[in-house]
């Protein structure tokens, strides 16, 4: 069903030091990937000093059912063979 659709994973950009302290948050919001039954989504994840990739749920409050997702995680190394 859809009673879920606002648990779904975040994207976040880091704020600004001052921005931080005014909101009370190191981080901000940028997208929400709705939480749909059989639905999915990709991202690149960085990791690199100059741009890092920061996502994550928010707060799930009680109540609101189990949240069963599956995880497909693809790791590219620069030393793997090649196929």
């Amino acid at each position: 069903d859809q009673s879920q659709l606002d648990l779904g994973t975040s994207v976040y950009v880091r704020r600004s030091v001052g921005d931080a302290v005014r909101s009370m948050s190191r981080f901000r919001e940028v997208k929400r990937f709705p939480f749909r039954p059989n639905c999915s989504y990709a991202f690149a994840v960085n990791n690199r000093k100059d741009r890092i990739s920061l996502h994550g749920v928010e707060l799930v409050p009680g109540g609101v059912g189990t949240r069963n997702t599956i995880l497909n995680r693809f790791v590219h190394s620069a030393d793997a063979a090649e196929y």
